[in-house]
């Protein structure tokens, strides 16, 4: 683990030790992905072997495993699924969301963001490796 440096002095030192950081947390995060990698591929084969058995669970002594189901929904083709939805009144089939960057850019034209909705800008700052 890394040790927590004294505070840096200068802006540069500042600098150093943010890219350290960054390349220390992103090897970290590449050794994880090969840990979720194997994670998913054992998830894959439990499932596979509940079906196998038919069964929904399976107790053990080391846990219980268990199958989940998640809906899921997206649009093969939005075009006709916004006139299906226009046409025959069924609103609460979509989501509502405004779009960030047509909004900004709205408001960009207009001086004003579109009725109803409230812009922000959530500022960061960005590091380079030497």
């Amino acid at each position: 683990m890394l040790k927590a440096p004294p505070p840096p002095k200068t802006i540069g030192d500042r600098v150093e030790e943010y890219v350290k950081l960054r390349d220390y947390i992103k090897a970290e995060e590449d050794r994880l992905e090969e840990y979720r990698a194997l994670k998913e591929r054992l998830a894959g084969l439990l499932l596979r072997l509940l079906k196998a058995d038919g069964v929904k669970s399976a107790r053990t002594e080391f846990g219980t495993v268990y199958v989940t189901a998640r809906p899921n929904a997206s649009c093969s083709n939005p075009e006709v699924f916004i006139n299906y939805v226009r046409t025959h009144d069924r609103y609460d089939l979509i989501d509502r969301k405004a779009n960030v960057t047509a909004c900004h850019e709205f408001a960009k034209e207009t001086g004003t963001p579109p009725p109803g909705v409230e812009l922000s800008i959530k500022r960061s700052v960005g590091v380079k490796g030497a």
